[in-house]
């Protein structure tokens, strides 16, 4: 099949292009897109990025899908802010992605088609300068961390990215975690995550004071013996919130528990609480909100 001929109006006024099926296309010319800002590529065949996008000195967010490939030079990117690759575009990724200083936001999405869930690849926690990854519906079985080359994170969102986890990643050397999003909520059919990973999880942050937002939501167990808290026949979870004295906002949404921590009910900084999804009656409620009256309490 002979290939097409990307046609562009106005190039140089584009500021955002998505090229679909972009293997189809003669070579193209980037130098009539200059101005470009935003630029994204899939294909269902492989395709190599080319190393000419060097050239476009505005571009600040590039996205990688399927069958592509990113640059080999994807270091010499000086003005590239922000990332995203999917799919098996992540396993497509040169070694000289650890060396880049430009990308301070990269977006992972990973779930494959009638496939087992796979390791995720090095790279991921090993560009030196990203602040923000977020990794949300992502089917891996082991998220592999780079901790010498991760301590700039700042951000983290795995949401929606638990269920096949084997193992929970350690997160404890990332010293500079701001928000950390470890919900287990599930989306288009993906099954809870094994709660045997909720203890793993609260250890591998234990020592992450710094942090100011977290979100455990939706983590509970199948069975009520399965609960690490069991308390005159009522059910919580672990009492280890003082670790994080400087947490800002904290989520325990749809966790099913009957009581707080006492723990965070000291937590004096704290100024947004979702507890919405849980069984608290009205006196847990009150006795929540009378320990911390700076703090907005969600429960809808």
């Amino acid at each position: 099949m002979a290939l097409k001929k990307l046609s562009i109006k106005n190039p140089q006024e584009l500021k955002s292009l998505f090229i679909d099926k972009a293997s189809d296309y003669e070579e193209i010319d980037f130098n009539m897109i200059s101005h470009i800002e935003e630029l994204g590529f899939a294909s269902k065949k492989d395709y190599y990025i080319p190393d000419e996008l060097v050239s476009l000195k505005n571009l600040k967010k590039l996205s990688a899908n399927n069958y592509c490939h990113l640059p080999a030079n994807i270091d010499q990117f000086q003005s590239l802010e922000e990332l995203y690759v999917s799919e098996e575009a992540i396993y497509n990724v040169p070694d000289s992605i650890k060396n880049t200083k430009s990308i301070k936001d990269l977006r992972i999405v990973f779930d494959p088609k009638n496939n087992e869930p796979q390791i995720s690849p090095e790279w991921i926690f090993n560009v030196k300068n990203v602040q923000k990854l977020t990794m949300s519906y992502c089917r891996f079985s082991e998220i592999k961390i780079n901790n010498d080359n991760a301590n700039k994170l700042e951000e983290i969102d795995l949401s929606c990215s638990l269920s096949d986890l084997k193992i929970f990643p350690d997160l404890s050397s990332l010293k500079n975690l701001k928000k950390l999003n470890l919900s287990a909520e599930t989306v288009m059919g993906q099954k809870m995550p094994p709660y045997e990973l909720f203890g793993q999880m609260l250890d591998s942050i234990k020592n992450l004071e710094q942090i100011e937002e977290l979100d455990i939501s939706f983590w509970k167990p199948k069975k009520k013996s399965d609960w690490l808290v069991i308390k005159d026949g009522n059910v919580s979870i672990p009492d280890v919130f003082n670790r994080f004295p400087n947490l800002f906002r904290l989520s325990i949404a749809n966790m099913k528990i009957d009581f707080v921590p006492e723990s965070i009910l000291g937590l004096t900084k704290l100024r947004e609480l979702q507890i919405q999804g849980n069984n608290f009656d009205k006196d847990e409620i009150a006795r929540i909100k009378t320990n911390l009256p700076k703090c907005g309490v969600q429960n809808y």
